[in-house]
């Protein structure tokens, strides 16, 4: 299904404002932009929820903006540039849940790699390859993740509107 979406380019000053303000609230995101001046790209569309974007840099996706205004790292971003954010890692039984949208419960993490407190952006990897497959935000601190019930929400997931509309303007440029 063809989706309808507005791309244009930002001003470089709002590039760099949307840079620094990320940056300052998650300063980990840091290697999403190895050169200080940037010019993003925005692929806008409009959802069920409301108005959602995706940023590009340099035509790569590396930015989504949730309908609420959070803005996360685009899951193949964080993979490429190995982004150093705490990771749960899953076990296989869960990955296709989380495919599907499901936040992750706490009997379907396997590992924790680095510090995660309540709050806390985190990678969300399966465990035989290791492959983020969504990004989240933990509901509670590292100690208490593996408990059960609801341990990470999950915001932006492989297969979700995001990856949709990067497949769709993918085969769009091929043409």
């Amino acid at each position: 299904m063809k989706r309808k979406f507005k791309r244009y380019r930002l001003k470089s000053s709002e590039s760099r404002d949307l840079v620094e303000a990320l940056l300052q609230n998650c300063p980990e995101l840091s290697s999403l932009f190895p050169k200080k001046k940037v010019s993003l790209e925005v692929v806008e569309f409009q959802t069920a929820k409301g108005l959602q974007k995706v940023f590009l840099l340099e035509g790569s996706p590396v930015l989504v903006e949730l309908y609420n205004k959070e803005v996360v790292p685009y899951i193949d971003a964080a993979e490429q540039i190995s982004l150093r954010l705490p990771k749960v890692i899953v076990d296989l039984g869960a990955v296709p849940h989380i495919a599907n949208g499901a936040d992750i419960m706490g009997p379907g993490i396997v590992k924790v790699e680095g510090e995660v407190k309540e709050g806390n952006l985190v990678l969300v990897a399966d465990e035989k390859y290791g492959r983020i497959i969504a990004i989240g935000r933990a509901l509670r601190d590292k100690e208490e993740l593996k408990n059960r019930g609801k341990s990470v929400k999950n915001i932006h997931y492989a297969g979700d509107v995001f990856w949709k509309i990067v497949m769709e303007l993918r085969s769009r440029s091929k043409k």
